[in-house]
């Protein structure tokens, strides 16, 4: 699987050295969104993946050019180390886009812990968010 969906700092354009790292090692296909919701966990968010949801989580897809090489720096970036302790807030699953051409698969990173006291980005959109509009803060890394 080469396709990858980003909803936060390895969003298209966002200024962290990540995002930088993705834009060179992959083809930006486009925006695409799934069915979810976003919370704010201080400098970045968490996508919580709901197919019953009536809202949305804006993001962006990518076509990585080495998924086998990229993919684990990613995984490193994210938190997610075998045997971690405490477990990692984050788990890569496949999931299925929407708002492209056709509906695909893809990788994606699920925010795993509870969401109890977090607060909802509930237009869905960090880039949106961290521009400092509906109470985001504006800063960067």
């Amino acid at each position: 699987m080469d396709l990858l969906f980003t909803y936060g700092t390895l969003r298209k354009g966002f200024p962290h050295e990540m995002a930088d790292l993705l834009a060179r090692e992959a083809q930006w296909l486009g925006t695409a969104k799934v069915y979810g919701y976003l919370y704010d966990l201080g400098r970045y968010p968490g996508l919580v993946l709901d197919p019953g949801a009536k809202s949305v989580v804006t993001g962006d897809l990518f076509q990585l050019q080495h998924p086998q090489t990229l993919l684990p720096v990613l995984d490193a970036y994210e938190g997610i180390v075998e045997n971690d302790n405490p477990p990692p807030e984050y788990e890569r699953q496949l999931i299925e886009v929407f708002d492209i051409k056709e509906e695909k698969p893809c990788w994606t990173y699920v925010y795993v812990l509870p969401v109890n006291g977090l607060k909802l980005i509930e237009h869905g959109d960090y880039l949106k968010y961290r521009a400092g509009l509906d109470g985001g803060q504006d800063f960067y890394y």
